[in-house]
């Protein structure tokens, strides 16, 4: 549930009587000072993490260099070696994949790119 509807539900609470208005502004800011506790500011690491892969994505994306940088070296080899072993043939499959993650890479915010590919560790897309 997100920190809004938690919102609305002590709001709904509070219409139909059931809570106080003291209890609905003491749960209110336990509400909102939750959240404002989980945001932290993003690396710099991160961010030239983000700008470096995706640029590497773009330009040399069939060789996986984008999935070295962001630490994924099994995905990395793989895709490395398809393209040496099949002399190039699999840059025509693997490029615009890579085309593709290298922009999702660099119009993601930081923080999303931080949760999906440095937290989650999410490989692929």
């Amino acid at each position: 549930m997100t920190n809004a509807d938690e919102l609305q539900k002590l709001f709904e609470l509070k219409n139909k009587g059931v809570i106080t208005e003291e209890e609905f502004e003491q749960q209110k800011s336990i509400i909102l000072s939750s959240s404002l506790k989980s945001v932290q500011p993003i690396s710099e690491e991160t961010r030239s993490k983000k700008v470096i892969a995706g640029v590497a994505a773009i330009t040399l994306g069939s060789f996986g260099i984008h999935k070295f940088i962001l630490g994924y070296t099994k995905v990395g080899v793989i895709m490395l070696a398809a393209t040496v072993l099949t002399c190039g043939l699999a840059a025509i499959i693997l490029h615009p994949i890579a085309l593709v993650e290298g922009v999702l890479y660099l119009v993601k915010s930081d923080l999303d790119f931080e949760k999906t590919y440095i937290l989650q560790r999410r490989e692929w897309f």
